[in-house]
């Protein structure tokens, strides 16, 4: 039999051994632990020749034949009895040693005794001679795991099988309340039959079981780097400081690099040196800090289980890992049968985790590259989800200035809204007397004519009917009649309509069309959903070769070439719309020079909408909206303004833009022109939609429109790039100053409120420098903490540890 000479063990604590005395000689050097094709000279091959260069010490009750193994602290020899000459047995010495490594010794010799195992040496005898310590266990006349392998079982299915049995062996163990803690191929003998033995327990640990308190004291301290390194889990390279004790988890790992080793012929780490680093050091700080390679295994029925298996015994975190090796065993056996395992992958989160961890020590640049590129289209996206925008100059009409006293009032500037409520509906057929006017408001065209001849007399800059006329009623007459004295008086008057006939007739009561088709001016009503995309207005529509007006667009027009008809030239996709005036009296004749709106959003619509159809093109542009509140205070009843005297009726109109519309709620049998809007962060229900149709007329003479954060103009992209790149060179300071979890969870969710205030900043404000400040605030704020994390692993696996001293683990 062959126990491990311990001469690819190491120690961290120099400390713990004494050196052999002069009359045991040492072997003349240690092999490299992680050569992998050398002849472990702790095999018991049979016909392996013996050591006869090294005197046999004299262990009385034995006779020494021959040395068959040596470390460091201890040998072992093949040995007969004096008083039973056929007895065989493998007999293993400590040289005089600390306590530390006597205490181990016996532990060792304690724990062969109790453990009962087919798969497990039996310790049959021990004692002490002088300074030596010794015990006796059976002699297994096998090979070491991996040459067995490459002896006695060339195919993968006969390799499995073996090991399955290892694994069975080790699960006995822990089933018995003791971990190995030092496993490796040298320390599972194979004996002819295929049967493994399991020796040197010298490192074992007792988890549970029916052991004495004594022998549940582990027999490394931690920070002891003691075992195998090419073998040594995460938790046992740092010597239990990091991931945890070092427990019979441990074992899962060792079995994982040996399967790792069987599946692939490689091993799951270089193993190479590194620059300032021998190679233990290097392989040991690898293990430490790095996920194993991937298992490169051949094609075949057993390659995917086989790397799921791998992948679970060598997962970096203890919890993850395979629960126990009966476990193992049980999926090997699974394997074999082509049967599906009954243990589960490890997920993608824990995947994604390790690399994190993986490259924020060892390639900390390339995950900042990662940080600052994930924050800066984080808040590219969030800013065009959230329609974060700010308010600019723009070159419609042109680039000519603002009408005077148009669009230059942020509080609603010139206009006057004239509204029908719910009470006008009860007031008007009470109070004021009209031929057959009732609470139905198709009736109320009489007194809208009524109202049109008393603003004549103002008379206002134009006037908006945010009204359909359809269908043909009794006060069509009164209506054109009020509308052609508008328009004697200079002022214009727009009419909405739903649609225009494919002959550019709009969809009016053909009477009254016919009495005002050469002085009204008339443009559509396209709803958008204000809540997804808000102040975003149609313009224009592109229905085949025709283009047709929105009615804001219209009341534009109107109010600059009151004379003339709109005429629109606006190529498929084009983002800008092209307004050219027609002279009424002379047609074909049509104004020198036309004005240009940009637009800042092209969309084809989806479905039959309100005013649309599927396939039309609509002409967007985007513009600041004032508050309902704001607005509210613009409004007059349309029974005040039908009852006001002449001056009160002048001072409200007169030189202003007059839009009437439905400020009713919505009933039973009506839909009411009410919608949704966003305004920052806050929505608003109800909003009257002659409110949207001012927002839109004022934002086209103001000259401004609401430009989208998204997508970025390069100074915005630099700003954030350079707000990400501080967060990631701040991180350090601030990470080595928050050492504690109470001031890292103070500090996260410091950096959680910016985030959450420089959104908030962005969304509210149409102030571009404003905008652009909370965006990059928002930014920071979101690149620091995932910068932190990255500080704080770092700092997590900069434990320092002694260099890396060759020693014999107890054997």
């Amino acid at each position: 039999m062959l126990p491990s000479s311990g001469a690819d063990s190491v120690k961290k604590r120099g400390g713990d051994a004494a050196p052999p005395r002069a009359d045991h000689p040492q072997p003349g050097g240690l092999p490299q632990p992680h050569d992998t094709h050398r002849r472990d000279a702790d095999s018991l091959d049979a016909a392996q020749p013996a050591v006869e260069t090294l005197a046999l010490p004299l262990i009385p009750g034995y006779e020494l034949i021959r040395e068959i193994g040596r470390g460091l602290f201890s040998a072992v020899y093949e040995a007969r009895r004096v008083t039973n000459p056929s007895t065989v047995v493998a007999l293993k010495i400590l040289w005089p040693a600390d306590e530390a490594q006597q205490a181990r010794f016996e532990r060792e010799v304690r724990v062969l005794r109790e453990l009962d195992s087919p798969y497990i040496v039996k310790c049959h005898d021990a004692g002490r001679c002088g300074t030596m310590v010794y015990y006796a266990m059976t002699l297994v006349r096998g090979l070491p795991l991996d040459e067995y392998l490459a002896r006695h079982a060339p195919t993968l299915d006969e390799k499995l099988a073996v090991f399955r049995r290892v694994c069975e062996g080790v699960a006995e163990a822990h089933a018995q309340g003791v971990a190995h803690r030092d496993l490796k191929p040298s320390n599972i003998l194979v004996e002819p039959d295929g049967t493994p033995r399991l020796l040197d327990f010298g490192l074992c640990a007792v988890e549970f079981g029916d052991w004495s308190t004594g022998m549940r004291r582990r027999p490394t301290l931690q920070g002891d780097v003691m075992g195998t390194v090419r073998y040594m889990s995460p938790e046992q390279a740092w010597g239990g400081l990091l991931g945890g004790p070092v427990d019979w988890r441990t074992d899962v790992w060792a079995l994982g690099v040996m399967l790792y080793e069987i599946a692939t012929g490689n091993y799951p780490f270089d193993i190479g040196p590194a620059p300032g680093k021998s190679a233990d050091e290097a392989l040991l700080f690898r293990i430490r800090t790095e996920s194993p390679r991937p298992p490169v295994i051949p094609p075949g029925p057993h390659a995917a289980p086989l790397r799921q298996l791998i992948e679970r015994c060598l997962a970096w975190d203890r919890a993850h890992r395979l629960d126990s090796v009966k476990t193992l065993a049980d999926d090997v056996g699974r394997c074999i049968e082509n049967r599906p395992l009954a243990s589960r992958p490890l997920s993608r989160a824990y995947r994604l985790r390790r690399l994190a961890t993986a490259m924020a020590v060892r390639q900390r640049t390339v995950l900042r590259a990662v940080i600052v590129t994930f924050a800066m289209l984080t808040i590219s996206i969030a800013a065009h989800l959230t329609g974060v925008r700010w308010r600019q100059q723009s070159g419609e009409f042109g680039g000519a200035p603002p009408i005077a006293g148009l669009g230059d009032n942020p509080d609603g500037g010139p206009f006057t809204l004239i509204g029908i409520t719910d009470e006008c509906i009860r007031r008007v057929p009470r109070e004021i007397s009209a031929h057959g006017v009732t609470g139905d408001i198709r009736t109320w065209r009489t007194l809208h004519g009524r109202l049109m001849q008393r603003l004549a007399a103002t008379p206002p800059r134009a006037v908006a009917w945010d009204f359909y006329f359809r269908t043909p009623q009794a006060g069509d007459d009164e209506f054109a009649e009020g509308l052609l004295a508008l328009h004697r008086a200079g002022t214009p008057v727009i009419l909405a309509v739903q649609q225009f006939e494919p002959d550019g007739r709009p969809q009016i009561s053909p009477d009254l069309y016919e009495r005002v088709r050469d002085a009204a001016h008339f443009g559509m009503i396209l709803a958008r959903d204000m809540e997804r995309r808000p102040g975003e207005f149609v313009l224009g529509l592109r229905r085949e070769n025709d283009v047709f007006p929105s009615l804001a667009l219209s009341i534009v027009a109107a109010v600059r070439h009151p004379q003339h008809r709109l005429v629109i030239d606006w190529t498929q996709r084009e983002r800008r719309l092209f307004m050219a005036y027609e002279d009424r009296s002379r047609p074909g004749v049509v104004l020198r020079g036309r004005d240009a709106v940009p637009l800042t959003a092209v969309y084809e619509q989806p479905d039959n909408a309100l005013g649309a159809r599927r396939g039309d093109l609509l002409a967007c542009r985007a513009f600041d909206m004032t508050l309902p509140e704001t607005w509210q205070r613009h409004v007059i009843s349309f029974a005040d303004a039908l009852a006001a005297g002449d001056d009160e009726l002048r001072q409200w109109t007169a030189g202003r833009i007059v839009i009437i519309g439905d400020l009713r709620t919505g009933g039973l049998l009506r839909r009411a022109d009410r919608h949704s809007v966003r305004y920052g962060s806050r929505v608003a229900r109800d909003v009257p939609g002659c409110f949207l149709l001012a927002d839109a007329v004022n934002g086209m003479f103001a000259h401004t429109a609401l430009q989208r954060a998204f997508p970025m103009g390069g100074d915005t992209f630099v700003l954030l790039a350079v707000a990400a790149l501080c967060s990631c060179f701040v991180a350090a300071p601030l990470a080595r100053r928050t050492t504690g979890r109470a001031s890292r969870t103070v500090l996260i969710v410091a950096l959680a409120a910016i985030v959450v205030a420089g959104a908030f900043t962005a969304m509210e404000s149409e102030t571009r420098p404003i905008v652009v400040l909370g965006l990059t605030a928002a930014c920071l704020g979101l690149a620091l903490p995932p910068a932190l994390w990255i500080e704080w692993t770092r700092e997590r696996f900069r434990v320092q540890a002694p260099p890396v001293e060759q020693a014999a683990a107890p054997t």
